[in-house]
């Protein structure tokens, strides 16, 4: 009678153990054009960080969503916990308030470097740019749902907003604005897989943009079990030392062809920074 209890028990150990581990399911956003690269790296680190953690976790499955939703729409059905389990975006009050963040930059701060796109043949119009003020002159073009809408507004800069993303593009070639403001992790690659259709773009040489602007992978308030998988593997990648080598491997390029070192700094402050943002942690901001 014992041996067989014992059995059982064992058997609902390995049960309830394999229950434990069992597969996660994770779906996730995806690009917003078909020309949309900047989604990859944020999922490529997805996948090392849950690879840290099957141990303890489980194998998983990354489910890409094959609507391309804009980030107000991907932040809504994350909250009412459809569509999508995992989404990455520039933090703010607004989606902390909403979702639940793994407070971990996930590509440190270096969407805060901005870069201008513009019309090659106007390129001599910003040669006299020197600080905030003299920006003030132009007009920047960004999504109307951007998170740095607001940043760049509060600094006194007219945005232009649309709601398409390949729609910029074609909005800055018709000059419906001065500069497209993209982050160093995001222009080059976007410069060179349009070049050809959006021919007299470029890419301005003496300007870069700064202010705090940081991307986390957040989830819905109540997925506490894989906030805390995530959370788990960022760190050990932290401590580690993978979580720096897989980012200066894929951004190691964009960032010497960024040359920031050469470059007029003009710093804007971000007054929507939320006050449990990290910002005293060396480790996790890029050092130029």
């Amino acid at each position: 009678m014992i041996v067989i209890l014992a059995s059982i028990f064992l058997s609902l150990t390995l049960f309830v153990s394999r229950m434990a581990l069992a597969e996660d399911l994770i779906r996730i956003q995806t690009q917003e054009s078909q020309a949309d690269r900047r989604q990859q790296y944020p999922i490529q680190l997805l996948e090392l960080v849950l690879k840290k953690t099957s141990k303890d976790y489980g194998d998983f499955k990354l489910i890409p969503q094959p609507i391309e939703m804009s980030g107000s729409r991907l932040m809504l059905e994350l909250e009412r916990n459809r569509t999508v389990d995992l989404i990455w975006l520039p933090t703010s009050n607004e989606l902390e308030t909403k979702l639940l963040p793994i407070r971990i930059p996930i590509i440190k701060d270096i969407l805060g470097y901005r870069l201008l796109l513009i019309k090659g043949n106007n390129s001599k119009r910003y040669e006299n740019i020197r600080n905030l003020k003299d920006l003030q002159q132009f007009t920047i073009g960004q999504g109307h749902d951007w998170g740095d809408v607001k940043i760049l507004e509060a600094n006194g800069i007219k945005v232009v907003k649309s709601s398409s993303y390949e729609g910029l593009f074609q909005m800055l070639m018709t000059e419906r604005f001065d500069f497209f403001s993209r982050g160093i992790t995001e222009i080059f690659d976007e410069y060179a897989s349009r070049h050809n259709q959006l021919a007299g773009l470029t890419i301005e040489q003496n300007l870069v943009l700064y202010y705090p602007y940081v991307n986390y992978f957040f989830v819905n308030k109540q997925n506490h079990r894989l906030a805390r998988r995530i959370e788990a593997g960022l760190i050990r990648m932290i401590a580690d030392g993978s979580f720096d080598r897989s980012f200066e491997a894929y951004y190691k390029v964009s960032v010497e062809r960024a040359n920031l070192k050469n470059r007029q700094v003009i710093k804007l402050r971000n007054p929507f920074l939320p006050p449990k943002t990290p910002l005293n942690d060396e480790s996790l901001w890029y050092k130029p």
